[in-house]
């Protein structure tokens, strides 16, 4: 679930791979009044780890994330 400034400008088009250890997350960041096929405000990368519930199973925590341009 993606919140505050994660979640601006995020309108899908999510590309997900393994770096290392994480799980990593990418997708184009929309400014106000882009094309729905252009977006303009670069790339948010968001890197999330595999860890144990308390109560058992698993979840993934996000570690960081950031913008590229």
């Amino acid at each position: 679930m993606l919140d505050g400034k994660v979640n601006t400008g995020y309108k899908g088009h999510d590309q997900f791979s393994r770096m290392g250890s994480y799980l990593q997350q990418k997708f184009p960041i929309y400014k106000a009044g882009d094309d729905k096929d252009k977006p303009t405000g670069g790339t948010r990368v968001l890197l999330y780890q595999l860890v144990r519930k308390e109560e058992g199973g698993f979840k993934f925590n996000r570690v960081r994330f950031y913008d590229t341009l």
